[in-house]
């Protein structure tokens, strides 16, 4: 089945138009609760084993921490990169559902200027992070309904091991899906070695 051609320069425009947004915010001196948390833990704290804390976020503060100690610009290079992620991932996930230029491009507007978007786009904690990696189980679940491409579904499972060590929420959404495809469909999602076998490959 053929899908319409991704708008490559407006969401190209929003998403950069965000990035820089969000990097003109960095460099305003700032302090928030929830990204201390996650400098302490990774500076003091950080274990594999948390069971507060995932350990992505906190070393990721702890990496920026190391390249520009007490920067909060750079500390929000991560924030801001999956804040603009986000919006092209939503983009693309409207293509897959056989959106054209203008509902791609009213997709990632949306995504853009949502309030978490808005208010939390520069400020590295895991809720930041959570909604690019979401995007991207969601699109692969997408694509793979479209294509019935099982690589895809390797790809998922260690998206959604890589989305669990940042909150712990999305093994409710994986429930979820599962549950889903076996009341509504597609159950032959479920049939699919590769599903399970990426599941796996987060044990």
């Amino acid at each position: 089945m053929s899908i319409p051609r991704s708008a490559v320069v407006p969401v190209a425009c929003i998403a950069g138009t965000v990035t820089v947004a969000h990097l003109v915010l960095a460099a305003v001196p700032r302090r928030w609760f929830d990204e201390d948390l996650m400098l302490a833990i990774g500076r003091h704290h950080l274990d594999w084993g948390a069971v507060d804390q995932p350990p992505l976020t906190p070393l990721l503060a702890a990496l920026a921490d190391a390249i520009a100690p007490g920067s909060p610009f750079v500390l929000a290079v991560p924030a801001v990169l999956a804040t603009a992620a986000a919006v092209v991932l939503t983009a693309l996930m409207a293509r897959e559902l056989g959106g054209d230029s203008r509902a791609q491009t009213l997709a990632a507007l949306g995504q853009g200027t949502c309030v978490a978007a808005a208010q939390f786009g520069h400020w590295l904690t895991p809720y930041t992070l959570e909604p690019a990696l979401w995007a991207v189980i969601f699109w692969l679940l997408l694509r793979w309904i479209r294509v019935r491409d099982d690589r895809l579904l390797l790809v998922l499972g260690a998206v959604v091991g890589v989305t669990a060590q940042t909150r712990f929420q999305v093994l409710a959404l994986a429930l979820a899906v599962l549950v889903s495809a076996a009341l509504l469909g597609p159950r032959e999602l479920l049939r699919r070695p590769a599903l399970w076998a990426g599941r796996c490959s987060d044990c």
